[in-house]
């Protein structure tokens, strides 16, 4: 269970449904950067076809300080997730080691979402990034 159950209960109070259902997704200071993935994710649900009322129900998981900072500059329900020892504030490699242990701690983070009751849908950042990489490709 994590450290700041407190803290994690009330986000998850806030944000979820009626049905206790929360959407999840993960950023990091390197996706976090001013202008860039997360910017693009928020403004998508904001200005997409009736999608802005999917941001209330959005929790957002930083798993470092300078990604959490920025989180609270932008959206209501933020979520310090800190890992002793561990700096996820770079991005990381898939199936590097620091991959593998974001991932794991991810993962820990979840069952303890689910041990408090919430369902939840996860999303991930990195199938917005391959989507846009996939609309460049094909239009320029």
């Amino acid at each position: 269970m994590e450290k700041n159950v407190g803290e994690l209960k009330s986000i998850l109070k806030e944000a979820a449904t009626s049905s206790k259902t929360i959407i999840i997704t993960a950023v990091n200071h390197a996706w976090a950067e001013p202008n860039f993935i997360f910017d693009l994710f928020l403004e998508s649900f904001k200005f997409g076809n009736e999608t802005r009322i999917f941001l209330k129900h959005f929790v957002v998981i930083a798993l470092d300080q300078k990604a959490y900072t920025r989180c609270l500059k932008l959206h209501p329900y933020c979520y310090n997730l800190t890992t002793k020892g561990v700096d996820f504030s770079e991005e990381a490699y898939f199936m590097a080691p620091d991959y593998l242990k974001m991932v794991w701690r991810r993962i820990d983070f979840l069952h303890s979402v689910l041990q408090l009751g919430y369902n939840f849908i996860l999303t991930v950042l990195l199938s917005l990034l391959s989507y846009i990489h996939h609309q460049i490709q094909y239009t320029c």
